[in-house]
């Protein structure tokens, strides 16, 4: 067992491991100067110790190997190029989201450059923020993240002086409700719920963060989508008129497929045009009849054939 209660003395970061093996290199590493701070800022956003813990483990493999490998010394010299780097080398399911975790962090505390993703983007403090997060601590990457803010931007847009940082306190569910509403039209299925999606993450982030009081993710309308919608429902008219004029109705057999064709169209049969087909079409004789009848009972009965 390597982690301790929080109760034990020592630095924030030190709380959570016992071995003095690890507490040597978390001091030897060239982040040494900011464990602490990343670890109160985890702590303050609601992260589980076993989170932390866990995060702070995968992180000092990498600054040992930006300083062995890449000879940095600095934290200001980390970038997304050295996290590449090291992902290619070594890389359990875990280690994308806990480095963006202290990228984030870094690039919070003004040690890094702002990220070259979001130094070209324009629009509401709001959108970039929100991206940022959602890189930072959700571990989405920048196409995906791209695609949430597209949704966002457009959003906190149709709220005008409401969608500001300011002005977002005043956001009803109404708004909401119709900006979903107005902007489902334009999109697929799919986008549909992308969308809501999106909205829910991002009214989610609203709240943790301060801007919003109350939570407003159930104020997200579901969009009812069907696994068969796309299939037609009928068959136009159309088709079913140049079905119909293919049938041969010279013969009592092409008469009786025109009648039983037009009643499943759900078109209402003259009974001039039935009658005939009904009486051209031959039907068992008395001795077929009665034959049929016996070998049906039998059969039933299970007796053999005479």
């Amino acid at each position: 067992m390597t982690r301790v209660d929080a109760g034990d003395a020592g630095r924030p970061v030190e709380r959570y491991f016992r071995r003095k093996r690890f507490r040597c290199r978390l001091r030897a590493t060239l982040l040494d100067p900011y464990w602490d701070g990343f670890v109160e800022t985890m702590e303050q956003r609601g992260y589980q110790r076993y989170t932390i813990y866990r995060t702070v483990e995968i992180v000092v493999p990498f600054a040992e190997y930006a300083a062995a490998t890449m000879g940095i010394r600095d934290a200001d010299r980390l970038n997304e190029e050295v996290v590449e780097r090291y992902l290619m080398t070594r890389c359990c399911r875990e280690s994308p989201a806990c480095l963006r975790h202290m990228m984030g962090y870094l690039r919070d505390r003004g040690v890094l450059r702002a990220d070259p993703a979001l130094r070209g983007s324009s629009g509401p403090a709001l959108v970039l923020e929100y991206v940022s997060f959602l890189r930072d601590h959700r571990g989405i990457g920048d196409r995906r993240a791209t695609l949430h803010g597209v949704h966002v931007r457009a959003f906190l847009e149709s709220l005008g002086r409401v969608g500001t940082s300011k002005g977002i306190r005043r956001l009803t569910p109404a708004a909401i409700y119709s900006f979903v509403a107005g902007r489902a039209d334009t999109l697929s299925r799919s986008g549909r719920k992308f969308m809501c999606t999106a909205l829910r993450i991002f009214l989610r982030f609203l709240l943790m963060r301060g801007y919003v009081t109350r939570d407003l993710v159930s104020c997200v309308p579901v969009i009812p989508s069907f696994k068969l919608d796309r299939l037609p429902r009928g068959i136009a008219w159309e088709d079913i008129q140049r079905i119909l004029a293919v049938v041969d109705r010279s013969t009592a057999v092409g008469r009786r497929d025109y009648a039983m064709l037009r009643a499943r169209s759900g078109d209402r049969l003259p009974v001039h045009d039935c009658a005939p087909a009904v009486q051209a079409v031959p039907g068992p004789s008395p001795r077929q009849g009665a034959e049929g009848a016996h070998l049906s009972n039998s059969s039933r009965h299970g007796e053999a054939d005479p």
